[in-house]
């Protein structure tokens, strides 16, 4: 496993990596049941889980960076290597772009600033997966794997899949409640008789 990457703490990261992509991946499922099926999440509940997300990935990253010190590991992340890079992006993706945004109020405010927080978040820790399981043992690999086309097309099937079967779910099971969703109509009367 490539120096960057390893640790004796990996599972320990990784459990606690996961937690924080499970706060992005909320935010990124809200907007998106918001954008596809109009039910709109409490923006505020949003932000605050994306901040959460931010904190997690903060100590990860104070934790990781502190390991790359104490090894004597920080020549790796400027020697130009592939892995440097891949890294790099991987921190952009997953600390630093959501830490900037949670960092801007302006940006906290709109649905669109903190659906990119908690997306960018859940990109960085897909990357991270990626470089641990891939990048990361190539380094050392006498034969370097690339996934093939079907293996991608698989792969991106199951995604689908799932937002097929999700909006299924929506529609004939009643996953969101009645009252909650007030029909345009009613909105619209209650405007008139308030006016």
């Amino acid at each position: 496993l490539h120096p960057l990457w390893y640790s004796r703490l990996l599972p320990i990261y990784f459990f606690f990596t996961a937690v924080g992509a499970g706060l992005g991946m909320t935010v990124v499922e809200s907007y998106l049941s918001w954008r596809g099926m109009g039910h709109e999440a409490p923006l505020p509940v949003l932000a605050n889980l994306v901040r959460g997300m931010v904190v997690i990935q903060l100590t990860f990253f104070v934790a990781m960076f502190e390991g790359l010190i104490v090894s004597h590991k920080l020549g790796y992340l400027v020697d130009g290597s592939f892995e440097s890079g891949m890294w790099w992006l991987e921190m952009a993706l997953w600390v630093f772009i959501p830490t900037i945004i949670a960092f801007r109020k302006k940006w906290m405010l709109t649905r669109l600033g903190v659906f990119t927080a908690g997306f960018s978040g859940v990109l960085g820790f897909l990357m991270n997966r990626l470089n641990v399981s891939m990048t990361a043992f190539q380094w050392s690999a006498k034969v370097k794997y690339v996934p093939s086309w079907q293996e991608m097309a698989v792969s991106a099937s199951f995604v689908v899949v799932s937002f097929i079967i999700f909006a299924y779910g929506v529609k004939y099971f009643g996953l969101f409640h009645e009252e909650d969703l007030e029909p345009i109509d009613s909105i619209e009367e209650s405007a008139v008789k308030a006016g």
